[in-house]
């Protein structure tokens, strides 16, 4: 999924650049942004995961989604007919 995600970075940068960035550069920019989002994602999830903890051990309910979670693509099988 990253490496989509960059190759797609790296095509929309080249457009709206002009085409002027090198492959080089260019994808150097890209996965430096691409690390940066996995690091706030960790550093989401990480938070999330302590504040269910945090219930957990406390006794308290916890029914806040995790960071990025999409209900639409986990269904799980209630609409598959």
């Amino acid at each position: 999924m990253a490496f989509e995600w960059v190759v797609a970075k790296y095509k929309q940068r080249r457009w709206e650049t002009g085409f002027n960035i090198g492959w080089a550069e260019g994808y150097a920019q890209v996965w430096a942004e691409a690390r940066e989002r996995e690091r706030a994602h960790d550093q989401a999830t990480r938070a999330w995961y302590e504040r269910q903890q945090a219930a957990l051990r406390d006794g308290l309910p916890f029914d806040e989604p995790p960071p990025y979670y999409d209900p639409e693509a986990h269904a799980n099988g209630a609409d598959a007919g």
